[in-house]
C-alpha cells in the first residue's frame, strides 16, 4: 500500500472507530454516522490514486459498506440481548 493511501486509511479508520465508540450506547446511531465516513474514505482513496469519484466501482463499494453495517447492527442487537434471562410467560 502506498504511504499516502495508508495515511488516509489510518485517519479515516481512527475517525470511524472513535465515532462508533462514542455513539455505541445508541442502537443504530453508530451505523448512521460511520457509513458516510466509509464512503468518504473510498472517495479519498480513489482521488489519491487519480480515479474520479464517478469511476469508482460503487456497486461493490456499497455491498461491502452496507453488508458490514448490517453485520455490526445484528451483532450489537445480539450482544445487548440478556443471556440466560427467563422467558416471559403469557398470563392466562
Amino acid at each position: 500500500m502506498e504511504r499516502r493511501s495508508r495515511r488516509i486509511t489510518n485517519v479515516y479508520s481512527g475517525v470511524a472507530a472513535v465515532t462508533a465508540f462514542v455513539t455505541q450506547p445508541i442502537p443504530g446511531a453508530d451505523e448512521l454516522l460511520v457509513v458516510p465516513i466509509q464512503y468518504t474514505l473510498c472517495v479519498q482513496l480513489g482521488r489519491s490514486r487519480g480515479v474520479s469519484a464517478f469511476k469508482l466501482p460503487w456497486r461493490s463499494v456499497q455491498r461491502i459498506i452496507w453488508y458490514g453495517a448490517a453485520a455490526r447492527l445484528v451483532a450489537g442487537v445480539v450482544k445487548r440481548a440478556e443471556p440466560g434471562a427467563p422467558a416471559q410467560e403469557a398470563t392466562p
